[in-house]
């Protein structure tokens, strides 16, 4: 367990953390701070082989970085840029002006293992979309909380939980974003987090409140070629497929597909029992580009009680539970998931004890340290 050092020093002290990324490449983690009045990126070099209360390599902070409340990030390693979002409320755009305006925005940093390489690193953002003046409002940024973003195609997606919907941008500036899809059909309730596929350009949603929602995650194939709608029209497109309600997730904080090993990571963050990290093994339908897609009159897919049929009479067969763990986590705990698939390494951010939890799943036990 990763846990708050005991050094005065606050911005580098883990408080309330919620995004995770793991760039298992160069074994280097990234844990977003939400809390203590720091808002903080925190950098750790040599992630697998931390214990205790470490002091992070690096802290990107300060009024400079336009952090307030972030809480969702992504990584592109091979150009080596930071993408951050703000989770705060779009009534809070100052139409003044000004860097620390707490209002939605997405930040991305380029470059910031070049230009961070002190202890602590007041540094501006490469680029910003929304947060400074009410007009940008065009945004429709509303408290979002996940982010991914395709290299292939410049897109990033964003989880806008205050409109519960998907919202689609290039990031060439201050502008709407490209697409929107929300509604009823959508599936979405509280979007949180992504896992995208590159290689089947498929996009799975965790939604974070499935009290009165029909999915706990919410899947789009060919999501790059969706007919998703415009920000003056929307679009209310239900996905290609989802997880039924009865699955018990009740509030998904994360999903990872491991294709190395063929198994499925969940994170659910419920506040009563039910809360953890759950492994299943993986069947021929989540690594095939076509089992699904299903007809947009979309099949759900409860685990792990039974199959799922599509109107195309294709079978999806769910994956098989084999594994959970509640070791170092508690009710309510858990915000974020990160996994190192190179080193089996699952690492979760844990709100209550302000720590981030490492569990190495490639062994037969779950072993926490």
């Amino acid at each position: 367990i990763i846990a708050p050092h005991t050094d005065s020093e606050d911005a580098s002290r883990l408080e309330l953390p919620l995004g995770l990324y793991l760039d298992s490449v160069n074994d280097r983690l990234y844990a977003v701070n939400t809390g203590q009045n720091t808002p903080a990126v925190l950098i750790y070099e040599n992630a697998s082989t931390l214990n205790g209360g470490p002091v992070p390599d690096r802290v990107v902070a300060g009024l400079n970085t336009q952090l307030t409340v972030p809480a969702g990030i992504d990584v592109d390693v091979a150009t080596n840029r930071v993408f951050i979002v703000n989770n705060n409320s779009p009534n809070n755009v100052n139409a003044s002006g000004g860097a620390n305006t707490d209002s939605p925005s997405i930040l991305v940093f380029n470059d910031i293992n070049i230009t961070c390489t002190a202890a602590l690193c007041n540094v501006n953002p490469s680029r910003r979309i929304g947060g400074d003046v009410s007009t940008e409002s065009a945004t429709t940024l509303s408290n979002p909380l996940g982010i991914a973003f395709d290299p292939v195609r410049d897109i990033t997606y964003v989880a806008n939980t205050g409109g519960n919907n998907v919202l689609l941008y290039s990031l060439e500036g201050n502008l709407a974003p490209l697409k929107v899809n929300t509604g009823a059909n959508t599936s979405l309730f509280v979007p949180s987090s992504f896992f995208y596929d590159t290689v089947l350009d498929r996009l799975y949603v965790a939604n974070a409140s499935t009290g009165s929602s029909p999915a706990p995650f919410s899947v789009y194939d060919q999501v790059s070629n969706q007919a998703f709608g415009s920000a003056a029209v929307p679009s209310n497109l239900a996905p290609s497929w989802k997880l039924a309600a009865a699955s018990n997730f009740e509030k998904p904080r994360g999903i990872y597909m491991d294709k190395t090993r063929n198994l499925m990571i969940f994170l659910d963050g419920k506040t009563g029992s039910g809360f953890g990290l759950f492994i299943y093994d993986l069947t021929s339908g989540f690594q095939d580009a076509t089992i699904p897609p299903f007809p947009p009159t979309f099949a759900p897919i409860a685990f792990p009680v039974h199959d799922a049929i599509g109107p195309t009479g294709k079978t999806l067969a769910p994956p098989t539970f084999q594994r959970s763990s509640t070791t170092g986590l508690s009710a309510g705990g858990p915000t974020g998931l990160a996994v190192d698939e190179a080193r089996g390494l699952i690492y979760v951010s844990e709100k209550n004890t302000n720590s981030v939890v490492v569990c190495d799943y490639a062994t037969t036990t779950a072993l926490i340290r």
